[in-house]
């Protein structure tokens, strides 16, 4: 995704608000760590992505933004340890 992505994604959240409900992540009130809009969380994806942390992946159709899947929490695991 990039920062012209921000008028489809907002669009797709807002159309899709209630099915997304159940999976959307929240942070404790007062937790500033979230990104506060489109383009830092554009950045904080790519960021993750470079650090191996994160797989954030763009969904089109017909060359069209239709959603987003982001991968997580990605760990070296214990094939590393030794």
């Amino acid at each position: 995704m990039s920062a012209r992505d921000s008028r489809a994604w907002s669009e797709i959240r807002r159309r899709n608000v209630a099915w997304l409900a159940p999976w959307e992540a929240t942070v404790p009130p007062g937790d500033r760590s979230a990104p506060q809009d489109f383009k830092a969380l554009v950045r904080e994806l790519h960021k993750q992505a470079r650090d191996g942390r994160t797989l954030p992946f763009a969904v089109t159709v017909d060359g069209e933004l239709a959603g987003q899947l982001t991968v997580t929490n990605i760990t070296g695991g214990s094939a590393r340890w030794g």
